[in-house]
């Protein structure tokens, strides 16, 4: 089974090469939430290092139990 955490460090790696890259940019919400279970914003910020997802003034670190709704 998938979880949201590993779904985010699958994207991350995809996207930047490394599951502790940077990621910006517009996200649709069927993608956002098929991703990490919820919808923040049309543009978010993923951040692998520090383990955080930022969008729309929110944010939310990736910690299975705050990334589910």
């Amino acid at each position: 089974m998938d979880t949201a955490a590993s779904n985010l460090a699958r994207f991350l790696q995809r996207e930047t090469g490394t599951v502790l890259g940077q990621w910006e940019g517009v996200m649709l919400k069927a993608d956002q939430v098929a991703l990490f279970g919820r919808y923040l914003a049309e543009r978010i910020r993923i951040d692998g290092e520090a383990e955080l997802v930022v969008g729309g003034g929110q944010s939310m670190t990736w910690r299975q139990a705050e990334l589910l709704p």
